[in-house]
């Protein structure tokens, strides 16, 4: 139960506290006053998504504090609590602060905690029917939704859900991965062929010295010409060097001449010649015509792989290793898909076994709950209308798989007697189907045992007398450990009202202000005579009030 809601700069609220009782609490006052705002700020409270501006012009924050009575709750709550190292108590208080960013700060019992926890918690406590909610139960996916909370298959789905989104993971990651392949495929010819012709080249850093020596070879035919006429004219030196000699001994009988060492000196200097010159012979006469054609040949082709891998040797390598990285990845890739095929098999076999599950329990809990809604009919005003759940479940296969299952749920209805079974959307008016989502609401409550009941306008489409069939659900579904909150115009379902709280609205020069306050008895009285008469209350319309009111306690009774 909410106790107490505090709302601190909240649009056109300043700073309203308001204290609630168990029972009907009814919001009244003229459209425009702001009613929704009370409700809204439970919902935000309750962790509702804001994306309007809501910080007024009173501070730099918007604050809205609620105090909830958890004492008579499922035991899971507290669970839920004590795993998040928060101490239950008999009640919790729960904070959220909002900047003008719309960014929030969330409490429970001053303890910082996620928004989506708050959720969590105030989803055993709170159920809120909003404004034009009832529209939401035309589509096939809110009347699932209703069948599913109903059912208590929220774990279940819950597990469904994960196990499937990792499903189409695991299918997107194949996709990629075979794209991946078939793109890595169509070049494995190629780079087999380049990784072959590297590694024919048997590269080593050679470009350089192969560039040197094949000018050598070229040149090889005149350096050996070169030599062989140094040679010739060496031999022509000794011939005339000997000539010299013996002239020189006959010379030295006449004068005294130190020849020897003169002649030994030359004479070795020219031989050492005639040793080099048989050096470079040997060296240059190895550059054979085939040779030099070989040489030709591996410059070409360092000079090809340049051409194609890379302006070095070092970066032709560096392709080398590459393409072998890319080859060795298709392999690799293969592995993987293997292995995820044998994952998405696993998986498939896990939901298709989870989505029969949910299909069996779903069938069990659409004939109980379509009974369940067809009796609170009877007290709506809806004595001859049957609603009838239809589950329409695809073949159990894979391909058949959605993110809800097998199945697809319709409410269909029949109006009256003899009458087809319509879809809801085909056949009720605005009244009725606020009817209708009013049963649910009541069937759905007495389900999940949740306490609190929020309902914003439940009167949209419904006039005076039905307003008092409406108000009187209102009551008695109060009166089963219920607090519910209502926003509505028919004075029909205020006589019905345990606290009736007006909202006005107030604007001066520079601002507007929302004024909340609590009817006592006689201002009740007022109230209901106000809005059965309009604007002007007399003894008429005081008088209509009393009777309605009287007439709602005798209906409870």
């Amino acid at each position: 139960m909410l106790t107490y809601l505090e709302v601190k700069n909240y649009i056109f609220l300043k700073h309203l506290i308001l204290e609630f009782d168990e029972g009907l609490n009814i919001f009244v006052g003229e459209t425009g006053a702001g009613k929704s705002i009370i409700i809204d700020s439970i919902s935000y409270l309750c962790g509702e998504k804001i994306s309007v501006p809501i910080v007024g012009n009173f501070s730099d924050k918007a604050e809205i504090i609620g105090i909830f009575d958890i004492k008579n709750c499922d035991e899971e709550i507290f669970s839920v609590l004590k795993d998040a190292e928060i101490e239950p108590d008999e009640q919790i208080v729960v904070r959220r602060e909002i900047d003008k960013q719309n960014k929030s700060k969330c409490f429970i019992n001053d303890k910082l905690v996620s928004l989506s926890f708050v959720k969590k918690i105030t989803s055993f406590l709170v159920d809120i029917h909003g404004q034009n909610e009832h529209q939401k139960l035309l589509s096939s996916d809110m009347q699932l939704s209703v069948l599913d909370r109903y059912a208590g298959l929220d774990d279940l789905i819950k597990n469904y859900k994960n196990f499937y989104n990792l499903y189409k993971k695991k299918l997107e990651e194949k996709e990629n991965l075979e794209n991946e392949i078939k793109n890595l495929q169509q070049k494995t010819d190629l780079l087999t062929y380049q990784i072959n012709e590297i590694e024919q080249a048997k590269l080593t850093q050679e470009d350089e010295q192969l560039e040197e020596e094949l000018q050598k070879a070229k040149n090889a035919k005149k350096v050996l010409d070169i030599l062989s006429e140094i040679k010739f004219n060496i031999s022509e030196i000794e011939q005339k060097t000997s000539t010299v000699q013996k002239l020189w001994q006959n010379l030295s009988q006449y004068i005294n001449l130190q020849s020897e060492e003169l002649f030994s000196n030359t004479l070795s200097e020219i031989e050492t010649l005639k040793e080099k010159i048989e050096e470079y012979k040997k060296t240059f006469s190895n550059y054979t015509p085939e040779l030099i054609d070989n040489l030709v040949d591996r410059v070409d082709l360092i000079k090809k792989l340049k051409r194609k891998y890379g302006s070095s040797i070092e970066e032709i390598k560096n392709f080398y290793e590459q393409a072998k990285k890319q080859l060795q990845q298709i392999s690799f890739n293969t592995e993987n898909l293997q292995k995820l095929d044998q994952e998405i098999s696993e998986l498939e076999n896990k939901i298709i076994d989870l989505a029969k599950e949910i299909s069996k329990k779903r069938k069990i809990a659409a004939e109980e709950l379509q009974q369940q809604i067809n009796k609170e009919f009877l007290s709506l005003g809806l004595q001859k209308a049957v609603l009838e759940i239809k589950i329409e479940t695809s073949q159990q296969t894979k391909e058949f798989l959605t993110s809800t299952g097998f199945d697809k749920v319709n409410f269909l209805v029949m109006m009256n007697p003899g009458s087809p079974f319509l879809l809801l959307k085909d056949v009720a008016s605005g009244g009725e189907l606020s009817r209708i989502m009013l049963a649910i609401k009541t069937v759905l409550g007495r389900k999940e045992n949740t306490s609190v009941l929020v309902f914003d306008e439940v009167d949209t489409g419904i006039g005076g007398p039905m307003g008092f069939t409406v108000g009187k659900k209102l009551k008695l579904l109060s009166l089963k450990n219920k607090q519910l909150f209502c926003i509505t115009h028919l004075p029909q379902i205020v006589c019905f009202a345990d606290k009736v709280f007006l909202v006005s609205k107030h604007q001066t020069k520079d601002t507007t202000i929302i004024n909340v306050e609590v009817l006592d008895e006689q201002r009740k009285i007022e109230q209901i005579a106000r809005m059965l008469s309009g604007t002007k209350i007399d003894t008429s319309s005081i008088e209509h009030a009393k009777n309605l009111l009287k007439q709602a306690k005798k209906e409870v009774e």
